[in-house]
């Protein structure tokens, strides 16, 4: 929260509910923790995995 909040205070995030967007980052994640350490075999398929997830997670699926 501490992080999201610096950055929406820099002009970084645009959130209006900090608390709110660290906990749906945090579940996010927490649902993807069995899937994501099965790939940790292979760190290509693990990196680009990440990747995805990070894009979707802080970009969204609204093209712009």
């Amino acid at each position: 929260a501490e992080i999201l909040k610096q950055g929406t205070n820099d002009g970084t995030f645009q959130m209006n509910n900090v608390n709110m967007g660290a906990m749906a980052i945090t579940n996010s994640l927490r649902g993807l923790e069995g899937h994501l350490f099965q790939s940790l075999n292979n760190m290509d398929v693990f990196k680009t995995e990440i990747e995805g997830i990070l894009n979707i997670l802080f970009y969204g699926l609204i093209k712009r």
